[in-house]
């Protein structure tokens, strides 16, 4: 008798401190990474400083900034799943009162705080989604 979570196949999270697997996913979160800029409207300085820096040609994506794009991802399917239209590429730009951004958008948090304002901004929005 096989038990329940024998029938589903384990998911293997890719490991994002080896440079090779960063090497391999790089491209493809960087094609998302600009997707996303270009959907929320986010100007090229602003997108560097959500990045850290965007690497130029060549370059591999630093662990940090694979943590960074991951969490975007997450905000931008929250978003999606949240807001109908134009709200869900709006939100991320627009001045928010709530006790985590204190009057400033979540962009401006995310550029100010980094990497634990990007955790908390995908948190909220995914506890938001529960």
């Amino acid at each position: 008798m096989t038990g329940v979570l024998e029938e589903f196949p384990v998911l293997h999270l890719p490991d994002i401190s080896d440079p090779a697997e960063r090497k391999r996913l790089g491209p493809a979160a960087l094609n998302a990474f600009h997707r996303m800029m270009q959907a929320w409207q986010i100007s090229d300085e602003d997108a560097d400083r959500l990045l850290d820096g965007i690497p130029a040609d060549g370059r591999q994506l630093s662990e940090d900034q694979m943590l960074r794009i991951s969490c975007l991802l997450g905000i931008w399917k929250a978003l999606r799943t949240l807001f109908n239209g134009p709200l869900a590429d709006m939100w991320i730009r627009t001045p928010n009162e709530g006790r985590l951004y204190d009057g400033i958008s979540p962009l401006r948090l995310m550029m100010s705080r980094g990497l634990p304002a990007f955790e908390k901004t995908r948190q909220h929005l995914d506890a938001m989604c529960a």
